[in-house]
């Protein structure tokens, strides 16, 4: 995915044919324009429930907390009341680490009310998705996000952090298509996630199921 999106949207190199024009950011294509990071989607920080509310197993009238280590593994999953104060996330949409060391880090894969150390990338056009989720997986995203030193990682990035990134933008005819192009390769992302966790499960619960048996002679 990034591998396409760096011959798209940094080399222009199905566009060669196009006229060049200089901007803020370097030459384009002529038909393209600079944008804001922020004129193109909106993001919002996620809620922190009460510690006291959580539960370590899936009930009735609960739901998953997502975490950023959520994202490599299942072994803290946390849970907790449904509450329309819930900030809720499903397994397309793009999730930012806000702070400390994942400070920048895009997740994904994952259900459930995100915490405050997460914050969720909402794209203005549905479109816009596969291209926004190229570009904040970048160096460029990650560095800049980075570069502010000791308070982003403490405090998070804020508005002025991210209308700083200018992004060039091609018509929307061609982010259609980048969107077609990318969105069932995502999709495969997805079902091999969800397939490796599946053997997973398999592979925790044979040992102890031959544990028992042999445990039963």
């Amino acid at each position: 995915m990034q591998a396409t999106y760096k011959e798209w949207f940094v080399d222009f190199t199905p566009f060669a044919n196009e006229g060049k024009k200089t901007t803020k950011i370097g030459d384009i294509p002529s038909s393209w324009t600079v944008k804001r990071l922020t004129e193109l989607m909106s993001y919002a920080g996620g809620q922190q429930p009460p510690a006291s509310e959580f539960k370590f197993q899936p009930q009735e009238g609960y739901i998953r907390l997502v975490q950023i280590r959520d994202y490599e593994t299942d072994k803290y999953a946390t849970y907790i009341p449904e509450s329309s104060k819930n900030k809720l996330c499903d397994a397309h949409d793009i999730m930012i680490a806000r702070y400390g060391v994942s400070l920048g880090r895009i997740c994904f894969g994952l259900n459930g009310a995100y915490n405050v150390a997460l914050a969720k990338v909402s794209p203005n056009k549905p479109y816009y998705r596969e291209y926004l989720r190229c570009f904040l997986n970048t160096e460029t995203f990650y560095n800049g996000i980075n570069g502010s030193g000791e308070r982003s990682a403490q405090q998070g990035f804020n508005q002025s952090g991210m209308d700083a990134f200018l992004l060039p933008v091609p018509p929307d005819d061609i982010l259609l298509r980048f969107e077609a192009l990318l969105s069932p390769i995502f999709e495969y992302r997805l079902f091999l996630r969800s397939e490796i966790e599946h053997l997973e499960a398999i592979r925790d619960i044979v040992p102890y199921a031959m544990i028992q048996s042999s445990s039963s002679r």
